[in-house]
Order: C-alpha cells, then sequence, then structure tokens
C-alpha cells in the first residue's frame, strides 16, 4: 500500500489531502474521494479506505477550515470571500479535483460531508 500526504493551496487556503492506495499493474483503478462529516476529518476514513485500496485509488482530504485544513485568513485583497456554505466546499472539492488533474471520482460521504458531495454531484455532475 501507497500512502502520500500533502497541502494544497484551494483559493487561497491550504487544504490537507492523503492518498491510499495499492499499487497495481496494468490498468489504472477508479478514485473514491471521502468526504467527512461536521468537526471530522480524513483521520475518520483512513481504516475504510485501507479496507478498499486494492479496489480504488482512496483520496481523503480534510474541508476548509477542519482536521489539518487552514481557516481562511483575513486578507486585503477583498474578491476572495469564503463563506461557509456548504454549497462553497463542494466548489473547494471541484477545484482541489482541477488541480490534482482528476476527472471522474467515486464519492463516499457522511454527515455535512454527505450534503456537500449531493451539491457537488447536483451542480458540479462528474462524478462515475
Amino acid at each position: 500500500m501507497d500512502t502520500l500526504q500533502d497541502k494544497i493551496t484551494v483559493r487561497g487556503v491550504e487544504h490537507y489531502y492523503e492518498w491510499i492506495r495499492h499499487p497495481q499493474s496494468g490498468s489504472a483503478k477508479p478514485i473514491m474521494v471521502f468526504i467527512h462529516g461536521w468537526c471530522g476529518s480524513s483521520r475518520y476514513w483512513r481504516s475504510t479506505a485501507l479496507a478498499l485500496c486494492d479496489r480504488f485509488d482512496c483520496l481523503l482530504y480534510d474541508l476548509r477550515g477542519f482536521g489539518r485544513s487552514r481557516l481562511p485568513q483575513p486578507s486585503s485583497d477583498s474578491s476572495l470571500t469564503l463563506s461557509y456554505e456548504l454549497e462553497e466546499y463542494a466548489n473547494d472539492l471541484a477545484i482541489l479535483l482541477d488541480a490534482l488533474g482528476i476527472e471522474k471520482i467515486y464519492l463516499h460521504s457522511h454527515s455535512m460531508g454527505a450534503t456537500v458531495g449531493a451539491f457537488f454531484s447536483y451542480f458540479i455532475p462528474r462524478t462515475s
């Protein structure tokens, strides 16, 4: 099993993400993205991702302001305003996936993350 932990800036805010995958030769595996719930973090999904990494490349990430992701910092750039509306978290996910070059995903989520996933699937349809 391979794991890669990193951070990426999404709309001016540093987001933590982690890949959990089992190396395999041949064709690429589908990508499963895990979205945690309120007051959670990507750590919630680690054991589930470990159980599924033989069939999926698993992408775990911390929503903005949770876990190892940062809160937005006050800035003199007033053009960037981030709210805590769940639709905004869906936009964060779309930008994260674009930055990582990911087009098609499966979603696995719960609690607040399930609502973020529903908004993402409805407003930004790219899931397989």
